[in-house]
């Protein structure tokens, strides 16, 4: 079942849908985090509710399940994109983010809003040490045959008793 802000509020950036503080819920309707890889930063022209537009980048994001989302940001979530990969905006695409829900003051109240975490996920930390992970070796790798049998030592036969060597 959608959450009911959705059905109220279906706004879209390039053919995507506008990721929103109710999209990172779990099955029991709590706010979780959730990594997510930008795909694209495109300029976007944005409204607010009193019907202001403005010019924001949006990222074109895609989650675990493979669904891709929009995501308009502004100056707090670009300094912090900053901070992780730079100010250069073409070398975000495929770089991962953690997004979190919050909460904001504005004319309207305190309401929901989606941050991104300040640390570059675990796991592209994991990745980008892979990759610069040096290597020594210049012969091509072993094939199956060959690498078991160079990682396995031969193991000396036990004898039976009585018998000759």
């Amino acid at each position: 079942m959608p959450h009911y802000r959705s059905l109220m509020d279906p706004r879209e950036y390039f053919g995507r849908p506008k990721i929103a503080s109710y999209n990172l819920e779990d099955e029991k309707g709590r706010h979780c985090e959730t990594t997510v890889k930008i795909l694209e930063c495109k300029a976007g022209e944005v409204q607010d509710p009193a019907g202001r537009k403005s010019k924001k980048p949006v990222l074109l994001l895609l989650d675990r399940n493979r669904k891709e989302w929009s995501f308009p940001v502004g100056a707090t979530i670009c300094k912090t994109i900053e901070k992780l990969y730079g100010p250069n905006t073409d070398d975000w695409a495929t770089k991962l983010l953690t997004l979190y829900v919050t909460t904001t003051h504005c004319p309207e109240g305190e309401v929901f809003c989606i941050r991104v975490r300040p640390q570059v996920p675990k796991s592209a930390r994991a990745d980008a040490r892979a990759e610069h992970r040096p290597n020594d070796r210049t012969d091509p790798p072993a094939t199956t045959e060959e690498s078991a049998a160079t990682t396995e030592p031969e193991k000396p036969r036990m004898r039976e008793p009585g018998e000759e060597e």
